[in-house]
């Protein structure tokens, strides 16, 4: 797997969700580029009403420090 670190996150909530409540979540890269990846995700309720939906921009880690946090 790649690592990168959260450069920005949006959310936006769409309905409450209730606590205990099954929920079904969607997630795609909607870009990659060579030193950044753009995502977006979605929060369904059990009845497919949209509750959250998220966009976020990941910049990936290089070689020097992906092996400092290995360990």
């Amino acid at each position: 797997g790649l690592r990168a670190l959260t450069a920005r996150l949006e959310i936006r909530f769409r309905q409450s969700i209730p606590i205990g409540q099954k929920l079904r979540a969607e997630g795609r890269i909607t870009r990659k580029k060579s030193r950044t990846i753009d995502t977006e995700g979605f929060i369904y309720l059990e009845d497919g009403r949209l509750a959250a939906e998220a966009n976020a921009r990941f910049m990936l880690m290089s070689d020097e420090l992906t092996k400092d946090t290995a360990d």
